[in-house]
């Protein structure tokens, strides 16, 4: 490697800082300019708001330290972009769908990235791209942006067609999804659009990027998480309040554990899948069209739920204590472990969630079967036979970038759900979601029974 070559390769692994108009804050550092004659037009990544997760789609939810793995798909158009006619081979003429790779650098983020790191998607110096001029005007240039990155279409749920490196046809890239309906399967999908204006990066000129594009990537999904709670009265049985005044910690002499839960829409199915846009026109907001397929309702069970809250035995009155104070593999849902997550952890010991395409508002019903096990004497105790509670989630809308949690609260005769809904780092979102409070087959269990 000459010096020259060595000097080009060096300045691939670094943004440019040195770009008139760039802030420190953007971490951006020297322009390459590969051969002398202008500046390299550079890529780069300015945060991701609210967490992301290679060319496998790698499962769950991404973040920075996500992205910084799975790289990013770039389109790049030169000169006046236009739906009908624009043809993405700005960075190779063969290779539209280019992947952008990280290199070194960059700090995870709580609510900014301070610094984004270096990215590149040049192999050598020569393949850098640079800002040119259209006689004596900047020439103009587009960008579109993806998450993570494919190098071709996919056959799982997920990521399942893009505009492949061979496809050299005009027409706005868009990206093709899949619901996986069990939420190990789910991939996250962001696009990458200006922080400034929500929209895509189009017809832009060099002096108005101080030669560096840096996206902000969105989530294009909404996520929707369980969590559980049981509520104890002082005297240790279960209640059918939550007022904290009466709530005692009681350790094993309770818990609840889950057999299975059902969510099911109550005029539109969920879709199945349905084509992302890059090209959005309403800021901040993923363009989804072609919505096909329906998924009647969402069924978690078995393997899907977290081993330490899924019921393992048929229920029945249970004369034995075995069950109840099985904490190490069965702990099940108690007042001393509030709000559990209820879908099995990754294997990174990460929540997990449904990836779902956004919906208009509608109602939702969800039934849960579940059992309770709890004491009913010093050497007592008792198991029930198999409940079923059903509550109603009304007028929901399922937002692109926000995580819905369905909060499942147990007591003895009632069963009751609220949702609160976040943003993908676990801030409260100003969403109101009205919620009926549910009813449950263990009101049977009289007071005498216990």
């Amino acid at each position: 490697m000459t010096t020259t070559t060595m000097k080009y390769y060096l300045a691939v692994l670094m943004l440019a800082l040195g770009f008139a108009g760039c802030s420190s804050d953007d971490g951006l550092l020297a322009d390459p300019a590969p051969t002398g004659e202008g500046e390299a037009i550079v890529l780069g990544v300015k945060e991701v708001v609210s967490p992301v997760t290679r060319a496998d789609q790698q499962k769950g939810s991404m973040d920075f330290t996500k992205l910084t793995t799975t790289g990013f798909g770039v389109y790049g158009y030169k000169g006046t972009y236009s739906s009908e006619s624009s043809q993405p081979t700005l960075f190779s003429s063969s290779t539209t769908n280019t992947e952008v790779s990280f290199i070194s650098g960059g700090t995870a983020p709580t609510t900014t990235l301070v610094h984004p790191g270096n990215w590149t998607y040049a192999a050598t110096a020569n393949d850098w791209k640079l800002w040119e001029k259209n006689g004596d005007s900047e020439e103009k240039y587009t960008f579109f942006a993806y998450a993570p990155y494919m190098a071709s279409n996919g056959t799982a749920p997920g990521i399942t067609s893009i505009k492949a490196s061979s496809d050299m046809s005009a027409g706005d890239p868009t990206i093709g999804y899949t619901v996986a309906i069990d939420p190990a399967n789910s991939v996250d999908l962001l696009w990458g659009i200006r922080s400034d204006n929500g929209l895509p990066w189009k017809d832009i000129q060099r002096s108005q990027t101080a030669g560096a594009v840096l996206f902000t990537f969105y989530h294009a999904l909404c996520a929707i998480g369980y969590h559980a709670q049981v509520i104890v009265d002082k005297d240790n049985n279960l209640s059918d309040t939550e007022d904290a005044s009466g709530i005692a910690a009681i350790g094993t002499d309770c818990k609840v554990t889950i057999k299975s839960i059902m969510l099911t829409p109550t005029s539109v199915p969920f879709h199945q899948s349905a084509t992302l846009n890059l090209n959005n026109t309403v800021a901040h907001t993923p363009s989804w069209s072609s919505q096909t397929g329906e998924i009647s309702n969402l069924v978690l069970s078995g393997a899907q739920i977290d081993s330490k809250i899924l019921d393992p035995a048929p229920g029945g009155n249970d004369a034995t204590n075995a069950f109840l104070n099985d904490d190490i593999n069965h702990p099940g849902i108690t007042q001393t472990a509030n709000s559990q997550a209820v879908i099995a952890k990754d294997n990174s010991g990460k929540e997990q969630f449904y990836m779902l395409i956004p919906q208009a508002a509608q109602n939702y019903t969800l039934e849960i079967k579940y059992f309770i096990t709890y004491k009913t004497g010093e050497s007592t105790f008792f198991r029930s036979d198999e409940l079923t509670g059903t509550a109603t989630i009304n007028d929901l809308k399922l937002k692109a970038g926000v995580k819905y949690y369905i909060n499942l609260v147990f007591g003895l005769t009632t069963f009751k759900l609220n949702v609160q809904a976040k943003d993908w780092d676990g801030y409260p979102l100003d969403i109101t979601v009205v919620t009926e409070n549910g009813t449950s087959a263990s009101n049977s269990l009289a007071k005498g029974e216990r």
